[in-house]
């Protein structure tokens, strides 16, 4: 998962690399540039906290806990793994 400016900096040392010796030494790039996206439903925890109240048995007042849901638009990752937008280049 490289970003654009890494892509650019590999190039940059290739570049150097073949005028120092005469041979490509790459980068090759297999496919489009990716990058990693941070989940904004739930900013990149991969889950959802919910308060919730608890009632005890024999206890007189009720305290709020909180349950963690699994991310349902990451799956519980905290982002995704994507091709660079190309507004973002």
């Amino acid at each position: 998962m490289f970003t654009k400016e890494m892509q650019e900096a590999l190039e940059a040392d290739g570049e150097k690399l073949r005028q120092m010796t005469g041979q490509d030494h790459g980068p090759v790039f297999l496919g489009p540039p990716q990058q990693w996206y941070v989940c904004d439903a739930c900013d990149g925890e991969g889950f959802i906290p919910r308060r919730v109240t608890v009632y005890e048995h024999g206890c007189g007042f009720p305290h709020d806990d909180t349950h963690e849901e699994p991310c349902g638009k990451c799956n519980g990752v905290g982002g995704w793994v994507d091709d660079v937008r190309p507004d973002e280049k």
